[in-house]
């Protein structure tokens, strides 16, 4: 059955609006670079690949010159009705039914004007800069945005009646209220500054944690066009302040937050924004993949780089959706090619990657890029090369790595380097070199093949969030890694192969000969062979008594006797006497 929300934006790109994908039952992008598209429509395959990855997300159509699209939001019936004589007649409107008021569409005309809040109680103004949430999205409250009155022919232009209204200087003396919720859904240019602080004062007026500021102003701020990026210094400007201060300065100097109580930490709702892939790796801190050469590092962060630029799930576990930063450090870009084409990277997924010589001043070239295209996740690959250090130089180590735990925590996404391990056995791995590595990274995630086997087993040591029991993990020539199944499963698996080619080259031979022959635990052995008899691919004889051994064959080697030849007592293939 076709999705109605792709067949809808499908409609709206042939009518020639821009549109993009939001949160489900929300109005957040789910594309951080949305406001490329106030500039170029996405095209129809880019619209289909972001809906069957989102198959839930909601519908955003951004208003302004492109889409030839201004839409008046009224928040409210009632704000629709005293609206109404300032707009007059409304033939030539396209009207919604959002889930708490209406959405009046007109046509832009040759004027710009950028988004405007509060132009009047529960009215905003959605304009150049700007995107609303269309039909048939669902709002948070569970109604579907409705068309009252579809768009049919030409929109008419904004009255003027409106736009003067809209664009009337506020009369000195008159102070508007601040619109908080206006403001949390993006602030125009030259408005940002204050009005992010007004929004903290706000927040910290109303006793919002500290905590739960930060990330809302972080919403606002990538409401912005273009992104506001001071907005954690307007929340600690605001914060600063104890309670009941209201001074432009601080009563005393530097960062003054106020502390949780008990109550206010157990009701402090989980951050849902805190995890790039869930339980695992968080914001604001670094990881390390530690493996062998020719284990599959390079392989694992593409499969984790694509699974973030698309927002879907990894390893069984969901990845918050996000712009990817690629640096490979380790070869030609070509490899890099092969690595990201297999897992099916297409044209539209948000993966910025360079590869080749190190840039000169690293830190501050994969700062600018971090920034620039808002990354959630940086892959370096690999540390060696980035940092330049020496493998046993702990201080070294700690001191070159330093600079970008500042950068994760400033610009809020997370590092992971993929680094070599140390030399030894096969089934345990470890950094090369000191402990400097593991010891900086909040999260170690370790690769290593299963007794040198074609089986990549992999696992975690972690400070924060789950970590992740040993895990078997597909063929890297399939595409995107996904899971096999447990190392308990695995060692079965590989164990099953190797007693099936001992006992095809050995017919007949002794359970004994064939658990010293076979590597592995006794336990597994004994799962291993029982697999094979039930898939049918061998079977046995004797009960593994003295003087009664099991010898083991291939299945069809042995020769059942008749009813006429048959003994009174026999020994079946199942090792059971009976008459």
């Amino acid at each position: 059955m076709a999705n109605p929300l792709m067949l809808a934006a499908l409609a709206y790109e042939a009518k020639g609006y821009s549109v993009i994908p939001l949160k489900p039952k929300d109005k957040i992008p789910l594309i951080p670079a949305w406001t490329q598209y106030q500039t170029e429509r996405a095209d129809r395959e880019q619209i289909g690949l972001w809906w069957r990855t989102w198959k839930d997300a909601n519908l955003g159509i951004v208003t302004g010159a492109l889409s030839g699209l201004f839409v008046i939001d009224c928040d409210s019936p009632e704000a629709a009705t005293a609206l109404k004589p300032t707009l007059g007649d409304l033939e030539g409107v396209g009207i919604v039914a959002t889930g708490k008021g209406f959405h009046l569409y007109y046509a832009h005309g040759a004027n710009e004007y950028p988004n405007k809040a509060a132009i009047r109680p529960h009215v905003d103004f959605r304009g150049d800069g700007g995107y609303v949430v269309a039909p048939p999205s669902i709002h948070s409250n569970g109604k579907v945005y409705e068309w009252a009155k579809p768009i049919n022919g030409h929109l008419r232009e904004l009255p003027t009646e409106f736009v003067a209204m809209m664009t009337a200087p506020v009369v000195e003396g008159k102070k508007a209220p601040f619109d908080t919720a206006g403001a949390i859904s993006g602030l125009p240019l030259g408005q940002r500054d204050v009005g992010m602080f007004k929004l903290a004062c706000k927040l910290r007026g109303a006793d919002v944690p500290y905590v739960v500021a930060l990330k809302i102003c972080e919403d606002t701020g990538n409401e912005c066009d273009p992104p506001f990026r001071e907005w954690m210094r307007k929340v600690d400007q605001a914060y600063k302040y104890p309670a009941g201060h209201t001074q432009q300065e601080p009563a005393q100097g530097g960062f003054w937050p106020e502390p949780l109580d008990m109550a206010q930490l157990i009701d402090l709702p989980p951050d849902p924004t805190r995890w790039v892939w869930n339980d695992c790796l968080p914001l604001r801190a670094t990881s390390a993949l530690i493996a062998k050469a020719y284990v599959g590092k390079s392989t694992f962060a593409a499969s984790l780089a694509l699974c973030v630029a698309r927002g879907i799930e990894f390893l069984g576990r969901e990845t918050q959706q996000g712009t990817v930063l690629y640096v490979y450090l380790d070869g030609p870009i070509d490899e890099l090619k092969e690595n990201l084409t297999r897992m099916g990277v297409v044209r539209g997924d948000p993966i910025f990657v360079y590869a080749g010589r190190k840039p000169d001043n690293v830190m501050e070239w994969v700062k600018q890029q971090c920034v620039n295209h808002q990354v959630k996740l940086l892959v370096i690959d690999t540390a060696q090369k980035f940092f330049g250090f020496k493998e046993d130089k702990y201080e070294e180590k700690i001191n070159k790595m330093q600079p970008m735990l500042d950068l994760v925590n400033e610009h809020n996404f997370h590092a992971m380097f993929t680094y070599h391990a140390a030399k030894g056995g096969t089934n345990t791995v470890s950094a090369l070199g000191s402990v400097a590595v593991e010891a900086n990274a909040r999260v170690s995630l370790y690769l290593r093949k299963l007794d040198d086997s074609k089986y990549r087993i992999f696992d975690t040591e972690q400070n924060t969030g789950k970590r992740f029991e040993s895990i078997g993990l597909s063929d890297p020539a399939d595409g995107i890694l996904r899971k096999t199944g447990t190392l308990f499963e695995i060692e079965i698996e590989r164990t099953s192969e190797d007693v099936l080619r001992t006992i095809t080259e050995n017919p007949g031979i002794v359970g004994a000969d064939l658990r010293n022959e076979v590597q592995g635990r006794w336990k597994i052995i004994g799962m291993a062979t029982a697999k094979l008899k039930k898939a049918g691919k061998i079977e046995w004889t004797g009960k593994g008594k003295k003087g009664d051994p099991e010898h083991y064959y291939p299945a069809g080697s042995l020769i059942k006797p008749t009813e006429d030849e048959r003994p009174a007592k026999v020994i079946d293939l199942f090792g059971k006497a009976r008459e």
